[in-house]
């Protein structure tokens, strides 16, 4: 799809990178490192503060460390923002994805053959189970109330019928299976400030 645009100072997007198959993803993210290294501080300071133990325990940082510091590492040159492996879930949080639901992505690197085995739902979440509380998992180190959510949102696939098709091949399709009240309600609130923002710049 293609979009055509003049110079607007608001465009509403949604899930623009949500379509995107693997490579192309891989492709485009170091020109998103590039846009968001240029974007201003306090556009990315809410995202950062509210998934701030994923930052700094992914990427190596004093759990006690600022906003500021957290930005820096996010565009500096070891950016995992550049990296084409293990940071899917810092990319998609990045990008706006919801957190439960880049963590699930990121968990699928440790699953062989992960495209094959989304075609049975049931037994690809028994396998992210195994994964999250494996001694390998990347969030081992995670606190109680963080793995809890996780864990939740695991079980709830593996509770639930559903059928192949509901799971795309690639993607971060889990934001479709499983809940994250906390990330929706976020957007809806996020969303109702947005129009009450476009509105003005309307009405100007």
């Amino acid at each position: 799809q293609k979009v055509h645009t003049y110079n607007y100072d608001l465009i509403f997007m949604d899930e623009p990178f949500s379509a995107l198959d693997y490579q192309t993803r891989l492709s485009v993210s170091d020109d998103v490192y590039n846009i968001i290294k240029k974007i201003d501080l306090s556009k990315f300071e809410k995202t950062i503060d509210e998934n701030k133990e994923i930052y700094t325990k992914r990427m190596n940082l004093d759990d006690n460390s600022s906003v500021d510091t957290i930005y820096k590492k996010l565009v500096g040159e070891n950016s995992p923002l550049k990296e084409q492996y293990g940071f899917d879930d810092i990319i998609g949080i990045t990008l706006g994805f919801s957190p439960i639901n880049s963590v699930l992505f990121q968990l699928e690197d440790y699953i062989p053959d992960k495209i094959f085995s989304r075609r049975n739902p049931i037994n690809h979440a028994q396998q992210l189970d195994e994964v999250f509380n494996s001694e390998t998992s990347p969030y081992n180190n995670f606190s109680d109330e963080f793995k809890e959510k996780v864990q939740e949102s695991i079980d709830f696939i593996k509770n639930r019928s559903f059928r192949k098709e509901d799971f795309t091949p690639i993607g971060y399709s889990y934001i479709q299976l499983a809940p994250d009240e906390e990330f929706s309600n976020k957007l809806i609130k996020d969303a109702q400030i947005n129009l009450e923002k476009a509105t003005e710049i309307s009405n100007s």
